[in-house]
């Protein structure tokens, strides 16, 4: 029977959002949201709920929940559903879309003096990552960022996670060296490490980290505050720089 209901669940947010057969309301009504929060906060205790729009699937709500989450409850409380939602028409990733609108952070609050600069051509893309030198996805966004970008500006938040124990030595390897940014790029991308430098000491990034969500790395943020997860491919990279100057061309 479960079974059953899962999938019939999956063939509903197929099915239900491509023939489009309802418009969904452009607010959640206050008792919807009411009795939702009520149901995540009893389920999930001290668990962050916050804003929450009108679900593509008839009948359900999609909920920002947790550090970095969307979610989607039906309005009466009963179902759940953790996923992504599609537009099959188009193929658009609904749920991806929807995240990328609520990660947003300032780039002015960045401490840029805090970061390792890299700049290759005219440097008139820019934009900031929080990365582990022992994290695989940031070396592989690493040898990305190297081998197929071109005119950009990157300011590096050296961000070593508890559970690789030698990330922060070569953090510190890596921020202490004459050339930072040619010490950075030797790791992480040819797996090369200087000295050990064990009375450097990092600079402080926490409260920026905290702006950005940073809880995982790769993190990047754009001077348009968004905010991507992920060791992103060549093409989704400079689509998000083209996205961010464009943007910026267009503020007065």
């Amino acid at each position: 029977m479960r079974r059953m209901m899962v999938v019939w669940l999956a063939v509903m947010l197929m099915v239900g959002v491509r023939a489009g057969r309802a418009e969904p309301v452009r607010e959640v009504s206050a008792s919807v949201e009411a009795l939702v929060r009520a149901v995540l906060a009893e389920k999930f205790p001290g668990a962050k709920v916050g804003k929450m729009w009108p679900a593509a699937v008839p009948g359900f709500v999609e909920v920002e929940f947790g550090a970095d989450q969307i979610v989607y409850l039906a309005e009466d409380g009963r179902l759940g559903l953790l996923g992504s939602v599609w537009e099959m028409k188009g193929m658009r990733n609904l749920t991806e879309e929807r995240l990328h609108s609520v990660r947003k952070t300032e780039w002015s609050a960045l401490p840029l003096e805090r970061a390792i600069k890299i700049v290759k051509g005219d440097g008139r893309r820019v934009f900031a990552s929080f990365e582990d030198p022992d994290c695989p996805y940031c070396q592989q966004l690493a040898k990305t960022v190297a081998g197929e970008l071109d005119n950009y500006t990157q300011y590096v938040f050296l961000l070593p996670l508890s559970f690789h124990p030698d990330a922060a030595r070569k953090a510190r390897t890596i921020w202490c060296a004459k050339d930072r940014a040619k010490a950075w790029q030797d790791w992480m991308v040819r797996g090369q490490l200087g000295a050990d430098a064990p009375e450097c000491v990092l600079p402080d990034i926490g409260s920026a980290a905290q702006a950005a969500r940073a809880s995982g790395t790769p993190t990047l943020v754009f001077p348009n505050g968004a905010i991507r997860v992920g060791a992103l491919s060549g093409q989704q990279l400079a689509a998000a720089l083209d996205s961010a100057v464009a943007v910026a061309k267009r503020e007065p």
